[in-house]
Order: C-alpha cells, then sequence, then structure tokens
C-alpha cells in the first residue's frame, strides 16, 4: 500500500494527496520529536536555552523546539532528499512536489516503529500505574473498598537490558520497512534500472539519518514528565 499508486475510492491518489503526505511526515517527525523532548540531553538544552533567553518558564524554547522539529527541518530534509534524487535526472517520470509526495509514505514504518519503541519503554516502566487510578476511579464512585490510591505505584520500574534490546529491534524493523518502500518508489518512478539507486540514495540515507537518531534517543536517560514520585500522594 505505501508504494502502490493505484486509485484508490475516496482518496485517489497517493502522489496526488498532499495533505495525506504532509500528516505523515508530521506523525513521523513527531515520533522523533516527541521522544526527544523527554531525554536529559535535551532537556538540559530546553533548559540552557531558556536562561539565555532570560525566560523562567520554559515555553517559548518548547516551543522553539518543536516549531523546528515539526516543521522546519522535515520541510528542509524532503527538500534536499527530493532535490539530490531529481538532480540531472530527467527519467524521474513526477514533478518534484510529487515526488516528495510519494516519498514521504515511506517514512510510515519507521515512524510507526519510534513511537512503539517510545511507548513500549512507557508502558513497561509505569504499567502498575492501572492500580491507583482504578483505586481513585472506585472510589470516586462512592466505593472505596479497594483503599486510598498508591500513587507510589505510578513509577517507576526498573529498565532491563531486554527492553532496550526490544526498542532497538522495533526500529531495525521499521528501518528496513521503510529502506524497502523507498526503493519499490524509486523502482517505479525510474524506468532505466542504472538510475533506481541514485533516485533512492538520498531518501535511503533520510531514512538511515532518522533511525540513528532513534537509536540515541533511546540511550539516553528519560526525563519521566508528568509522573510523581514514589510516595507523592
Amino acid at each position: 500500500e505505501l508504494w502502490s499508486d493505484r486509485f484508490r475510492s475516496g482518496i485517489g491518489r497517493f502522489s496526488q494527496r498532499t495533505d495525506l503526505a504532509a500528516l505523515v511526515v508530521l506523525l513521523v517527525f513527531a515520533a522523533f520529536a516527541n521522544a526527544a523532548g523527554m531525554v536529559g540531553p535535551v532537556v538540559t538544552w530546553r533548559d540552557r536555552c531558556s536562561a539565555l533567553l532570560g525566560q523562567s518558564s520554559h515555553l517559548l524554547a518548547t516551543s522553539l523546539f518543536y516549531v523546528a522539529a515539526l516543521l522546519v527541518v522535515p520541510a528542509v530534509c524532503l527538500l534536499v532528499a527530493a532535490k539530490l534524487s531529481r538532480h540531472r535526472d530527467d527519467d524521474v517520470k513526477s514533478a518534484a512536489s510529487e515526488w516528495i509526495v510519494r516519498n514521504a509514505y515511506a517514512l510510515v514504518p519507521l515512524g510507526f516503529a519510534m513511537w512503539l519503541a517510545h511507548y513500549c519503554f512507557h508502558f513497561w516502566t509505569s504499567w502498575q500505574t492501572i492500580l491507583p487510578v482504578t483505586q481513585r476511579f472506585v472510589g470516586d464512585l462512592g466505593r472505596p473498598f479497594l483503599g486510598a490510591p498508591q500513587w507510589s505505584c505510578a513509577c517507576c520500574l526498573p529498565v532491563g537490558d531486554g527492553l532496550l534490546i526490544g526498542e532497538l529491534l522495533v526500529l531495525d524493523v521499521g528501518l528496513l520497512a521503510s529502506l524497502f518502500a523507498a526503493w519499490q518508489i524509486a523502482q517505479q518512478a525510474t524506468p532505466r534500472s542504472d538510475r533506481v539507486f541514485r533516485a533512492f540514495a538520498p531518501w535511503g540515507t533520510l531514512l538511515v539519518a532518522l533511525f540513528a537518531l532513534g537509536v540515541w534517543i533511546v540511550f539516553q536517560p528519560m526525563e519521566m514528565r508528568g509522573t510523581l514520585p514514589g510516595g507523592a500522594g
């Protein structure tokens, strides 16, 4: 489905749906921006930026980070990849904008993998949150037979090596699936076999760069924002 440009009922052709491609790009880069915004080095950078800007609140620095990560960086990356893949190549059968739209869908597996790896971390370290939440829910219904909510269960269980290995495996599979989709798109758009790799290489490089960013993120300490420390009530 990602590399097929057939006509779809109610949707049309993917290559003609700039809105869908924009949504895909936003969600993919949001996967990395959302996870990066929670790791120690980025939080430290945010604090320094706030200090340099003379802001007591982190609102401005955080807003600038997400504007760059969700709008500026994706636009630059896609434009550069499209220019490089089409440079002096008249065999690519689509316009530059259509070429960007077509290749945007190749990002889907890697973006999904990043979301999955990130939220698997939260699930496996904080799944016990269901206990105090259930206690509070039942208490709010006027049936406090489960006792007072034990918010010390909300966070955070130890992280074993198996979780990190699982996150990396998920990212590996996402990268391979995205590379395969990008290769299929390049083959369809470039009839000459000797030009396929040149059309594919910039997009493959972008995917590998995002994969490397994802690997870096999962190796960083996670700042557990929005959670309660043990013993909090």
